[in-house]
């Protein structure tokens, strides 16, 4: 595992920051001493984050305004990461957009199952960006400079039940997420053995958060709802493991969800 001091130059970038999962994993990667760029549709929502990380921690922190829907966005935001960390070499990479929708199939319209794919289009352009710039350490084709006993450059994508099976009225929903868990295992193929480290993480049930206590209420059981924190805590487990035992999927649940 590293440590904070071992860190002090590299970054993580996560896409996707809300009040939930990227919000924790921020926190998360700064405290390991992780510089993090935090991308949003709305960067003033995300200014107060980046500051408070900045506070809690001797990591840099930034807002980005980033719309993963938009290749000019993400390209931008690259481009201005790249300007506001120069020198830090970019670690770890977190896709945590979605778009959930849920409806009747037959009154769907195809406005809503593009803006669903939109999201899966950010994922590979955010992959690319991502890669190149990992890869750029590394010969033309070669794998990259390998240092025993240090992490390898990870790229983790948030995924879901729907994910793994499309439940009725959630046809937009999980055509958007196999779309991302297919890239993700393409990407685990072909970049794994060039030393890059792709996980896909399934979240198995309700993320706990204001959205969701608004919709449903508070949970009536301790734990029945998955908590951020916790899987920022998983993902900071992928992104250091040994690459001789590698994780390429995981699946959070609460104790009490059913699967």
């Amino acid at each position: 595992m590293t440590t904070a001091s071992a860190t002090q130059q590299t970054l993580a970038v996560v896409a996707g920051v809300g009040p939930g999962i990227g919000a924790a994993v921020a926190r998360a990667f700064a405290a390991r001493g992780h510089a993090v760029a935090l991308l949003a549709r709305n960067v003033d929502s995300v200014a107060p984050l980046a500051a408070s990380i900045a506070a809690a921690t001797r990591s840099a922190a930034r807002p980005f305004a980033c719309d993963i829907t938009s290749d000019a966005s993400i390209h931008a935001a690259f481009d201005a990461i790249a300007v506001a960390f120069p020198e830090h070499r970019l670690q770890v990479a977190v896709f945590n957009a979605s778009n959930f929708t849920r409806a009747p199939f037959l009154d769907t319209t195809r406005a809503q199952w593009d803006e669903s794919l939109n999201i899966a289009g950010g994922a590979f352009t955010f992959s690319q960006l991502v890669l190149s710039r990992i890869l750029a350490a590394a010969p033309a084709g070669q794998p990259l400079p390998y240092t025993p006993g240090t992490p390898s450059p990870t790229l983790i994508f948030t995924g879901a039940t729907a994910a793994l099976r499309g439940a009725a009225e959630f046809s937009t929903f999980a055509a958007q997420k196999f779309a991302i868990r297919a890239l993700s295992q393409s990407l685990a193929r072909e970049f794994g053995p060039r030393g890059v480290h792709v996980v896909h993480a399934v979240m198995e049930g309700l993320v706990a958060g204001e959205k969701v206590d608004r919709f449903l209420g508070p949970a009536t059981v301790e734990h029945s709802r998955i908590e951020p924190e916790s899987v920022a805590r998983a993902y900071v487990y992928a992104a250091e493991q040994d690459r001789s035992a590698w994780t390429q999927e995981m699946d959070l649940r609460p104790f009490a969800e059913r699967f």
